[in-house]
């Protein structure tokens, strides 16, 4: 897995946090396709624990929230644009 194309800083840095995690506890998947009754859906992994269970993770590429309230947050990503968003997204 190490010459595998990341799509953003964040999931190469999860990835990272991921590898270190003791391999005895936890297997973990990068980009795995799941099949649901309404398709296929695409996470960016899915770690399985005998102690947790299976954790799915979509990874965003925000590098900090602005600001948020009940209704919407802002989001600044790491290319620096600033990004209104609904919450919950």
């Amino acid at each position: 897995m190490n010459n595998r194309h990341f799509k953003t800083h964040g999931e190469r840095q999860i990835y990272k946090l991921l590898q270190r995690s003791p391999a005895d506890q936890y297997h973990f998947y990068y980009e795995p396709r799941l099949m649901v009754e309404t398709g296929s859906l695409k996470p960016d992994f899915v770690v399985v624990s005998a102690a947790l269970g299976v954790i799915v993770l979509e990874v965003k590429d925000w590098k900090r929230i602005i600001s948020g309230s009940q209704q919407e947050f802002e989001i600044e990503t790491s290319e620096g644009q600033i990004i209104p968003l609904q919450n919950p997204v």
